[in-house]
């Protein structure tokens, strides 16, 4: 049984990774195994971000290529544009969504996620996201007239 050592905690562990051991409590912040007996420490080939991507920096600090996702920064839509006053003139904080560009690791095709408050992301493809604006936009054009 060989020994690797242990950056995070200057000691040695084992490469059996049995309970108990150090390798099995920590692996490391930047190692991960693969299959018994293997230490990972490489890093990732970094992946095309997209234009939109808050990182876009290739997302080679992530260990798994699962989770080298592009996502824009969030972007606040305000519901209502009206001022609105609590009790008395305190201000109160808009009713809003939130939404982001999301497109998953390895995948061609972004996605649109959309929050409100705490409820649960709605995940929309683009041409549901560009039909709901047409719809929203359509709607409130007839009710003006």
């Amino acid at each position: 049984m060989g020994t690797v050592p242990d950056t995070k905690h200057s000691s040695t562990v084992t490469h059996s990774g049995q309970p108990g051991s150090a390798l099995a409590r920590d692996p490391g912040a930047h190692a991960h195994r693969a299959n018994k007996g293997t230490l990972l420490t490489d890093i990732l080939p970094a992946v095309e971000c997209a234009s939109w991507c808050a990182k876009g920096d290739g997302h080679t600090d992530v260990h798994d290529p699962a989770y080298q996702h592009c996502e824009s920064r969030p972007r606040a839509v305000l519901l209502s544009r009206y001022p609105l006053l609590g009790v008395g003139t305190e201000p109160r904080v808009r009713d809003h969504l939130v939404g982001l560009i999301h497109r998953e690791a390895g995948a061609s095709v972004p996605h649109i996620m959309v929050q409100h408050k705490d409820a649960m992301m709605i995940d929309l493809s683009v041409d549901d996201a560009l039909r709901l604006a047409v719809d929203l936009l359509t709607m409130a054009e007839a009710a003006r007239t």
